[in-house]
């Protein structure tokens, strides 16, 4: 893998105070092996979604000998992989949602 560009959608129920995540991974981006991984829409802000990124490319089997733990931007760096981390805050609930389906 070259390259791991992770995008997240936030949502902030004002009510509450809770912030709600969902994202796409996209791995290898513009090269035959391109493949998109979706984050479902949970609980947490920006930064719960690295980690959870962490989870969804582990269990894709796009990197290993990394855990929950790991930051995605230290594997990077150590694994040489391109990281671009691109976040839109104040979405509406609906885009949210949409986002981490597939």
């Amino acid at each position: 893998m070259k390259t791991i560009i992770l995008t997240v959608k936030t949502w902030r129920n004002r009510v509450n105070g809770n912030s709600y995540v969902s994202g796409r991974i996209v791995t290898d981006y513009g090269t035959e092996t391109e493949r998109t991984l979706y984050m479902p829409f949970g609980y947490g802000d920006y930064q719960q979604a690295e980690h959870d990124a962490i989870s969804v490319l582990s269990a894709a089997r796009e990197i290993y000998g990394a855990d929950y733990s790991t930051s995605l931007t230290a594997y990077c760096r150590e694994h040489n992989i391109i990281y671009q981390y691109n976040h839109a805050e104040g979405c509406l609930l609906r885009d949210v949602k949409a986002w981490g389906i597939a």
